[in-house]
């Protein structure tokens, strides 16, 4: 059994909204449902969908047809996941042969092929996608910049899937251990000694949508998609396997960017990421200009650290 945890409890503060912003249509379709949809298409057969108590009415309204389980969130994110693995037992899977697939409401774009791969490569122990980041800088307490990353890191994307039995494991006996985790593998690998986890091949498109300018974002990306086919391509293992020593995972180095705190979306038909924040939010938000004041900034007076991923911003704008 295959099923699918959906994390749907956010809100919409940082995009600007005074909404659940994964109930906002793109395209015509809402952000949810895209994600669920992609879900089932990539082989969960059954779906739980992790929500707020006030959203219950809408987030039924936006799932329409789709077969599915409402269970109500905590007030963390490991909450909300624990609440989704437990409900995904109580549908019965429990087993070594069951995987749990969780996945953040809020990457809409995610490809049925990416769910597919993390669903069959989970039956090892644990399965993510992620793509290779060479953009990124170590930086002080403070946050600010230091030295940049040696070599290429891996951003972590989601589905994140688990075998069933080691997921609930987890959640039911981990304890306090896995409450700063940065995401669903994390959570186990701290339980779990020497959990094997493959790293399956991520897309760039796997946006997450997070400020202002992703929603536009996510509609070109849309429309791009229906005119040229150059992102349904099965995702293969890059790695073979990750064999954990009982440790956390590294969050510099497979888990969820610490310096970007979210993917940003595509500039055109590729998604740059860029490593400054501030720089990344500006360019993402404003339309229909050259290049973004704060880019100008930067550009001027060389305060922005990584050189190339400025270059890949003006480049995209004025493209």
């Amino acid at each position: 059994m295959r099923v699918a945890v959906v994390l749907a409890g956010g809100s919409g503060q940082r995009t600007g909204i005074d909404a659940n912003k994964v109930l906002v249509e793109v395209a015509g379709v809402s952000v949810l449902r895209r994600s669920v949809d992609a879900m089932v298409a990539g082989g969960a057969d059954a779906v739980i969908v992790v929500i707020r108590p006030q959203d219950r009415t809408a987030v039924a309204a936006a799932l329409g047809p789709v077969e599915h389980v409402l269970v109500h969130g905590g007030a963390t994110r490991q909450q909300s996941e624990a609440a989704g693995i437990l409900a995904a037992e109580a549908l019965g899977a429990a087993t070594p042969g069951d995987v749990i697939a969780v996945h953040d409401a809020a990457r809409p774009l995610v490809s049925p092929e990416v769910v597919a791969s993390v669903f069959d490569a989970a039956s090892e122990g644990a399965a993510y996608p992620a793509v290779e980041r060479h953009d990124l800088w170590h930086t002080d307490i403070d946050g600010r910049p230091r030295t940049p990353a040696v070599g290429p890191m891996l951003a972590a994307q989601t589905p994140q899937a688990v075998r069933a039995d080691l997921a609930i494991a987890a959640v039911r006996d981990g304890g306090e251990a896995a409450a700063d985790a940065t995401d669903t593998v994390d959570v186990v690998c701290r339980f779990v000694p020497k959990l094997r986890v493959i790293v399956v091949e991520g897309q760039a498109t796997n946006l997450k949508v997070t400020w202002p300018g992703d929603f536009a974002t996510a509609e070109r990306v849309l429309a791009h998609a229906a005119t040229v086919d150059d992102s349904s391509a099965p995702a293969t293992p890059v790695e073979s396997t990750v064999v954990q020593d009982g440790d956390a995972f590294d969050s510099a180095t497979v888990g969820d960017d610490p310096g970007v705190s979210d993917d940003y979306g595509t500039l055109g038909e590729v998604e740059r990421q860029v490593a400054d924040s501030q720089v990344a939010l500006d360019c993402l938000a404003v339309e229909g200009t050259a290049i973004c004041t704060t880019c100008q900034a930067a550009e001027a007076d060389g305060t922005l650290a990584d050189r190339p991923a400025l270059a890949r911003c003006v480049a995209a704008k004025r493209a």
